[in-house]
């Protein structure tokens, strides 16, 4: 069996993996493990319905947007300040709530994707999926090289579209950029995914891919239809690896590489020795 033919192979014997796990758990009450699941579905509505109305840019500039403008020294940053409102709604709301969640059922953040040491006894798919970590970043960079050449590339890319005025937007915005992958790695492939697989099995994976395709509706169509692939593929591994932490990673990478080439196509970098605007 080839190397290609080995991944590809990994991904059905996961979800049977996962299925015959939650066989294994069917004596542990299942009634609690269903009363846990609607309690993450209804949560995690909830949650998407808060970021997308209260969390996002157009209500930090109805809000706040005039009294910022206003400000001698902070109008300049408004619209930097609006992206820090969206990334701080995500933290909020994808990370903080969540885990507050986890804890009032009682559960560790370990047992829902995010340990914080190294386990002594990974799952059984942990060594493996190491390695399909390291295949699917190696396939996605060539595919964002070739996308950064795209014109709908490059007006979206960085999303925040002064990033390149000086080296402090530039830092700025890639710092709070990449610890939002944190977050929606936690609420996707953490909370919402562990969350429904006690009761759903590898289920879980596909119901999850459903609201995070949605996540990227207002970006290239390339990127939501990718989004349906990457969700599979990373819910998968966050099961089977136990970890949400080398997702973080990926996402991160690629985030920070989709920006650092559209800038460098369109030679929008800060200018050199330029801290502040």
């Amino acid at each position: 069996m080839t190397p290609l033919e080995r991944v590809l192979a990994w991904f059905p014997e996961s979800w049977n993996a996962i299925d015959a796990q939650l066989a294994r758990q069917q004596g542990e009450g299942p009634l609690a493990r269903h009363r846990q699941a609607a309690q993450v579905l209804v949560l995690s509505a909830i949650i998407l319905t808060f970021q997308w109305y209260w969390g996002d840019r157009p209500y930090f500039h109805q809000v706040l947007g005039q009294t910022v403008a206003a400000h001698p020294r902070l109008g300049r940053y408004l619209d930097l300040m609006a992206f820090t409102w969206w990334s701080a709604a995500k933290f909020l709301g994808f990370l903080l709530v969540p885990m507050l969640h986890v804890r009032l059922l009682g559960g560790r953040l370990a047992d829902w994707g995010m340990p914080l040491r190294r386990r002594h006894n990974p799952p059984s798919g942990a060594g493996v999926g190491k390695w399909v970590y390291l295949v699917l970043l190696l396939g996605v960079l060539p595919l964002v090289v070739l996308a950064s050449f795209t014109r709908p590339f490059q007006q979206t890319y960085p999303f925040y579209r002064q990033a390149g005025r000086s080296w402090f937007d530039f830092l700025a915005w890639e710092l709070q950029y990449g610890a939002t992958f944190l977050t929606v790695e936690f609420f996707f492939r953490g909370y919402l995914l562990f969350g429904l697989a006690r009761t759903m099995g590898s289920l879980a994976i596909f119901v999850m891919v459903v609201p995070y395709c949605m996540l990227h509706y207002l970006k290239p169509a390339a990127e939501s239809l990718g989004a349906i692939v990457a969700g599979v593929v990373l819910g998968t591994l966050a099961l089977r690896t136990g970890t949400i932490w080398w997702g973080v990673l990926i996402h991160v990478l690629v985030a920070w590489s989709m920006d650092l080439l559209s800038s460098w196509q369109t030679g929008s970098f800060p200018p050199g020795g330029k801290f502040l605007p």
